[in-house]
Formats: C-alpha cells, structure tokens, sequence
C-alpha cells in the first residue's frame, strides 16, 4: 500500500511539473498580457455618478436669482458656488482646470476664491482680464484647438464651457438652424449639388426637403461659443477636448442656458464614440439639453433615467394641450354633453393640473433635474428652517 501511494504521488508531482514549468518558462508572455488587461482598467479610477459632477461643479439654475444676476454684474451670469465636499473628493490637489468661452472669467475668479488650490486656465476669443494670482489667461478659438490641444495634452482634469454650445441665437435664423438638424447638414457644398439618379437631375434629396439647394448650402449656423453646427467642426472639437483631458479623470462639462439641440447631439455623440469618449446629457426645459458632458472614464448615468429626465419631454407636450383641453371641456359644458353637476368637480382638476403642470415647469429652473435634486433641495429647506428655528428660540 505504502508503495502504491509513493508511486501514485510521484506520478501527480511528475504531472504538475509537465504543467507548472511551461507556465513559469512563458510567465514574461502570460505577465505581458495580463498587464495589457488590467492596466486599462486600473487607469480610470471607481465610476462615479454623474450627478456628483453636477452637483460638484458650479453651474447655473441653482436658484431663479440666476437669471437677475446679469442686471446686478453688468451682463455676467453669476454661477453658483462649488459645494466643497463633493468638489474636494472629486477633484485632486492642485488640479487643473481650464475654461473655453470664459468672457469676463467670472467661473475662473468664482474657482480662484474657493479654498482648494487649482491650475486655473481661462480662454476666450479674447483673453480674459484676471489678476495673475486667479488665472493664466489664454486666447483661444473652440472651431481651431488643435495646436493648443497639441500643448497641452493629457493636462486638465477639468474643463467648463458655460454657453459654449447654447443655441439660444434660433429665432434670428430658424431655417439655417433647422437645416442642421436635417440630415443635409452634413452635407458638404460639392455633395448637396451633385445630381441624384433617382430624382431626374435635380440636388440630392437629403437637402430638408422645403430648403432649397442655395438655403441648404449655406454656411452653417454656429453656438454661442462659436463652433460651427456641422459634423466636421463638432469632430474636431470633441477630438481636442479628448486630448486635453487628464488619462485617468478628465471630464469636460458643457453648462447652456438655452440648448436646444438641431442635431448638436447626435453629432457630439458621434464624435464621442469616435473617439473613445464617454457622452451623457441633462435635459432641461422646453426641449433643451443643459448640459454635455464628455468624459475619459465611464460615470454612473444615475441621470438620464431619472423620472424627472425621462417625463420632461411629456410635461411640455402635456402643456400645449392644457389650453385644448380646457377649450373643448368648456364647449363640452356649453353644449350640455357634460352635466351641471360634473362642472363644480371639473373645474377643480383643471386647477390641481394647471398647478401640478406649472409646478413641474418650474423645477429645472430652481436646478431640480431630478428625484435626488428634488430630495436634496427638500433636505435643504428643512435644515434652513431648522436653524431659523433654532436662532429664532436662543433669540
């Protein structure tokens, strides 16, 4: 028995070297390839929920106040504040963030005055005018980055563009906007005049249908910032943002005011998975996008699926037909197709909708984008009341 087991171990230790010693003989392939699996991975730190970079970054809407302050600082929009938790565990020391379209900087000079010590780099057309100890001030145009992306590679952990990629210049130019929403808007000068076969001679038939070739091809509508609303220029754009943002935590943040998108958005994510980039957006009011954010590492969406974000679209659908609604209960009640009786009763829903549709309307404006913002902002009135409360009793 002792024989059979000492020959029966020797056999099994014969058998692990037959395997372990080609393992340790190729350990610099296998060592090789597991470092190209795990490095990767180890380059993006945890994901973090996109909220907390919205909550962290001072941004506009966080009070109705927001849309007074141009009258009170000479045309800035004053932005909010950032909340110092969030911010700090966000962001490492002596981060680096940078500005696009800073105008008079008053983000930068807002960051300058907070406590946590950054690299602070504002750009504009025109170089902003901070004091030296807030900012360095760079002139920069967002439709031309690619040398200064070339400079500054891998560099910010941060960039801000507030009404970078607003809209908000529709209504003097409608139809030059509604063409880039239309697939002819990526369509270049040489391409929009080329005959179609299947349309006897005339333009290509991707030129929106009532524009015509002329209105088709002119130049293209640009954003507040300057960039212009056409694939190219939204790709090259997106191309320079990735090659300044840090490799392990760089996010860029895109804050407007009035964002309606004209195809803005299909281009950026285009562009962002072209790319390598992770994209996400916060829908606001009236069809808008307030914000974009481009991001080297994959973030927790807790945003995009949110009640508030995926309801908005109805909440404003559901508007426009209130006033429908109420004319035909009105002439319903004319014509007696609804009884006396109801009209007491009716006229009571009218009123908790017009208060429910008024109340949802109102919420993006107060920076409550959803269920958690809501839950946040009702956390904050009750411990402002209770330390109203407080004061109030050792009063």
């Amino acid at each position: 028995i002792a024989s059979g087991r000492h020959r029966t171990s020797t056999s099994l230790g014969a058998r692990r070297a037959e395997v372990v010693e080609p393992l340790l003989e190729d350990w610099d392939m296998y060592g090789f390839l597991l470092l190209r699996l795990v490095l990767p991975l180890a380059n993006c730190t945890p994901r973090v929920p996109l909220s907390h970079w919205l909550r962290a970054v001072p941004l506009a809407r966080r009070s109705p106040a927001y849309f007074l302050s141009p009258l009170q600082s000479g045309g800035e929009f004053a932005r909010s504040t950032p909340r110092i938790e969030e911010w700090n565990r966000l962001l490492p020391e002596n981060a680096s963030v940078l500005e696009l379209s800073s105008g008079g900087g008053a983000w930068t000079r807002a960051l300058a005055a907070s406590s946590k010590p950054l690299k602070l780099t504002a750009a504009d057309l025109h170089a902003p005018s901070l004091a030296d100890d807030d900012a360095v001030s760079v002139t920069l145009d967002n439709a031309r980055m690619d040398a200064f992306a070339c400079e500054h590679a891998s560099e910010f952990h941060l960039i801000f563009g507030a009404h970078l990629l607003c809209t908000c210049q529709w209504p003097a130019r409608p139809l030059r906007y509604l063409r880039s929403s239309c697939a002819c808007g990526d369509l270049s000068l040489e391409e929009a005049s080329k005959p179609h076969p299947d349309t006897c001679g005339k333009p290509h038939p991707n030129t929106c249908g009532g524009l015509s070739l002329e209105e088709a091809t002119k130049p293209h509508p640009k954003t507040c910032g300057g960039l212009p609303l056409e694939e190219a220029s939204i790709d090259a754009h997106v191309k320079a943002v990735g090659q300044l943002m840090h490799p392990s935590t760089g996010i860029t943040i895109y804050d407007q005011e009035g964002g309606w998108p004209f195809g803005l958005e299909r281009m950026l994510r285009k562009a962002a998975q072209r790319h390598g980039l992770h994209f996400y957006v916060r829908r606001g009011p009236f069809w808008t996008n307030v914000d974009y954010v481009l991001s080297v590492c994959e973030l927790e969406d807790d945003v995009s699926a949110d009640l508030l974000q995926r309801d908005v679209q109805l909440v404003f659908l559901a508007l426009f037909l209130y006033p429908l609604a109420v004319v035909a209960a009105f002439h319903a009640v004319r014509t007696g197709a609804i009884p006396a009786e109801v009209v007491p009763a009716l006229r009571s829903v009218q009123r908790i909708a017009a208060l429910l549709i008024a109340g949802r309307l109102f919420l993006p404006f107060c920076d409550v984008h959803t269920v958690s913002d809501l839950c946040l902002k009702i956390n904050e009135a009750q411990n402002a009341i209770t330390l109203a409360l407080c004061h109030r009793r050792k009063i």
